[in-house]
């Protein structure tokens, strides 16, 4: 037993959904397969996917500013202590706009970090990467986000779009698992 906070790498990638290669490899073939019997009433989720990865867009070059400043000197690197993964809206997002799915689920190093995570940064594009972490904005990057406003002296529409994006997400699942029922 464990306590709260202190898991193993083997226990956090234990507790990330889909992450045994079979079952990563059942969940490609079953939205390929799902989404591929859609046929023509894929039009409104793939518009859906369309505007998430927009908003992605519009947030990768602030977002990208702030990472650059606040990263670097981090001593709590939350792509170290976080534990992520792709939920469905992700895949329905990446699949939709790629038409390709990724090799397998994230999952942790023994040193904790990300297995995307490199000397540079995340190797993923941004609409490549779990949501969770373009949504999360720790309070250094906050603060970096307030410096920019109060610079330009135009409001940035960051947590604006964050907020679109994590709307539609719920939104995309709800018509998938509709559409599948219709």
């Amino acid at each position: 037993m464990t306590l709260a906070g202190s898991e193993t790498v083997a226990e956090k990638n234990e507790m990330i959904p889909w992450a045994a290669k079979e079952v990563w490899g059942q969940v490609v073939l079953s939205l390929e397969k799902t989404i591929a019997a859609m046929g023509q009433k894929t039009a409104g989720i793939r518009r859906q996917a369309e505007q998430i990865c927009q908003g992605y867009g519009e947030l990768d070059v602030v977002l990208e500013r702030v990472c650059l400043e606040s990263c670097p000197t981090c001593i709590d690197v939350c792509c170290t202590r976080a534990t992520v993964w792709y939920d469905l809206p992700d895949l329905l997002v990446i699949y939709l706009n790629t038409g390709t799915l990724p090799k397998r689920q994230i999952y942790r190093h023994p040193d904790h970090s990300c297995c995307n995570l490199t000397p540079a940064g995340c190797r993923l594009s941004r609409s490549y990467r779990p949501f969770i972490c373009t949504w999360y904005i720790c309070p250094d990057q906050q603060l970096i986000l307030r410096r920019l406003v109060n610079r330009s002296g135009k409001e940035l529409t960051v947590l604006r779009t964050i907020n679109a994006i994590q709307t539609t997400r719920k939104e995309l699942q709800q018509a998938y698992i509709n559409t599948l029922c219709d």
